[in-house]
């Protein structure tokens, strides 16, 4: 696997607690477009088909980690 940078993993864990890319984009400054690229290559990176996938294996990969209860 690809390495994970720190901002991917930032939007990894947005996307993870249910963030939309203009939320993203608004929490940490930077472009939808940035998002959806960012979001893009993470698919890419962990071999994922959708985001549902993509952070199950982000937290298989201990990535990022998820709480069932906040």
């Amino acid at each position: 696997m690809k390495p994970i940078s720190i901002q991917e993993k930032r939007i990894l864990k947005l996307i993870s607690e249910g963030y939309d890319a203009h939320q993203i984009a608004q929490a940490i400054r930077i472009s939808v477009r940035s998002v959806e690229t960012y979001r893009k290559n993470l698919l890419s990176k962990l071999n994922a088909k959708n985001s549902a996938e993509l952070i199950l294996k982000a937290v298989q990969a201990n990535i990022i980690k998820v709480s069932l209860f906040n």
